[in-house]
C-alpha cells in the first residue's frame, strides 16, 4: 500500500490547516500544489480562486485584499519568498517585490 501524505486542507470556518493547524494554504500545502501543478502558475491561480468566495466570506479581522493575497498572492513569487520555513518574509535585494512591476 502507498503512503500518502496528508492533506493540508483548510477547516472551516477559520481556514487553518486541518493538519499543522498554520494559516491555510500552508507551507506543506503550497509544495503539495506546486507539485501537482507542476508549476505552472495559471492553473495553480485558477485552482485557488476558486476557495475566494468562500474564504471572504469566513475569514474575520482581514481585508478582502489580504484574504487575497493569502490564499492566491503566494502562487508567482519566487520559491524561496514562501518555501523556507520559520521566514521573515524579508525579500532579498534584487529580488521580487509587491511594489515592482
Amino acid at each position: 500500500m502507498t503512503d500518502y501524505p496528508a492533506l493540508h486542507g483548510p477547516s472551516r470556518p477559520d481556514w487553518n490547516c486541518l493538519v499543522c493547524g498554520d494559516p491555510w494554504p500552508c507551507l506543506a500545502r503550497k509544495r503539495q500544489l506546486k507539485e501537482l501543478c507542476r508549476c505552472n502558475v495559471r492553473t495553480l491561480v485558477r485552482y485557488l480562486t476558486s476557495y475566494l468566495p468562500d474564504a471572504h466570506a469566513e475569514i474575520t479581522g482581514m481585508s478582502s485584499a489580504e484574504i487575497t493575497d493569502r490564499i492566491v498572492g503566494w502562487c508567482a513569487r519566487p520559491l524561496e519568498m514562501w518555501a523556507v520555513e520559520g521566514s521573515t518574509g524579508a525579500v532579498p535585494e534584487g529580488r521580487w517585490r509587491r511594489d515592482q512591476p
